[in-house]
């Protein structure tokens, strides 16, 4: 089993991203624990999200990256604990897939509204999914045909709004929806700078959610040493 390879040395830092089971918004997290026998993963997210996102029984799915492979992992979420010494969501594993990993670059997650208009002016909307330097994965309300360039604007900020063309090169059906993976061809000066300021504010947002981790281990560790002293 792929699990206990993954996971040879105990749990510290491994970043994982996490979504409801269609994949069309995730977030990022820290997995905090694996129990091998129970099939149970708990993930550390943010405070915020914790209070407003995921409830007992909702379906989810777990990507983590490693080794050049991308594992994703099934299942349903059993409970929600945020206390001094535990802040997680347990969820049920119950499938677990493992995949090469053919991108070249990390692709930050992060929603927000988009249109494709095809060669011959036809609008299609949509919601982005992920993003980088090379390519998008969005979510679209319609088919669109494969291998076909296209024009795109990703609504990712209030005032301004990313433009290129992009071919795609993957695509997904589920539940009356459909993924296209694109490779950006076409970018101008202008919108690669908007691209390059987005994937900065997410790569921060990585990085704050690690300072959180941290800083809760270290309450954590405190409030267990305080609890030690006054049972003595």
């Amino acid at each position: 089993m792929f699990f206990s390879k993954l996971f040879k040395k105990r749990v510290d830092q491994v970043f994982c991203e996490i979504s409801y089971e269609e994949g069309l918004q995730w977030i990022h997290g820290m997995v905090s624990h694996i129990d091998l026998r129970e099939n149970l993963i708990k993930v550390f997210i943010f405070k915020e999200h914790m209070e407003s996102s995921f409830k007992e029984k909702d379906r989810v799915k777990i990507k983590i990256l490693k080794d050049n492979n991308q594992f994703v992992f099934n299942g349903i979420v059993s409970d929600k604990v945020i206390s001094t010494f535990e802040q997680a969501i347990i969820i049920k594993i119950d499938e677990t897939q493992k995949f090469p990993n053919l991108r070249k670059l990390e692709r930050f997650n992060f929603t927000c509204e988009t249109v494709v208009k095809d060669k011959n002016g036809k609008l299609t909307k949509g919601s982005l999914v992920d993003i980088n330097t090379e390519g998008v994965l969005i979510s679209l309300e319609s088919e669109i045909d494969e291998g076909e360039s296209v024009d795109m604007e990703i609504s990712a900020f209030p005032e301004n709004s990313i433009h290129f063309t992009g071919r795609t090169v993957r695509s997904h059906s589920l539940k009356g929806l459909y993924s296209y993976a694109f490779k950006i061809e076409n970018i101008d000066a202008t919108n690669s700078n908007l691209l390059k300021e987005l994937l900065m504010f997410l790569s921060t947002q990585k990085s704050q959610l690690s300072d959180e981790w941290k800083n809760f281990k270290k309450v954590k560790y405190e409030a267990a040493m305080l609890f030690n002293r006054l049972r003595m």
